[in-house]
């Protein structure tokens, strides 16, 4: 349980509904003017979307490591200094960027199908 709670933090999970919102709006207003809801492709566009913004927040975090600018914040919020799981020494960047990377993976793969 500990390793999950590692991984929702480096993941950001918080953030998601940002880009869940617009989706399920967009959903609600395609079905409102075709009357057409396909639960299957609406849940694999949501699962690609958040393997693209695990993706990106993970590599967000390994770069911002690699440069300096995390570990630079002395100050970080929720919305500046990136999750600190590399920073505190919870998970190694190595780690971060292979599982960033298999995310953007993922979304590829769903899009691919989606297309």
């Amino acid at each position: 349980m500990r390793n999950l709670k590692l991984w929702l933090k480096a993941v950001r999970a918080p953030f998601f509904t940002a880009t869940m919102v617009p989706i399920i709006l967009g959903t609600a207003a395609a079905w409102s003017e075709t009357g057409l809801f396909n639960p299957g492709l609406f849940l694999l566009t949501i699962l690609g979307i958040l393997f693209m913004q695990t993706g990106t927040n993970l590599a967000n975090d390994y770069y911002d490591h690699l440069s300096g600018n995390d570990e630079a914040n002395n100050t970080p919020t929720p919305f500046s200094g990136g999750s600190r799981v590399i920073q505190d020494g919870l998970i190694p960047a190595k780690s971060i960027i292979s599982v960033s990377l298999a995310s953007y993976l993922f979304a590829a793969g769903i899009g691919l199908y989606l297309y």
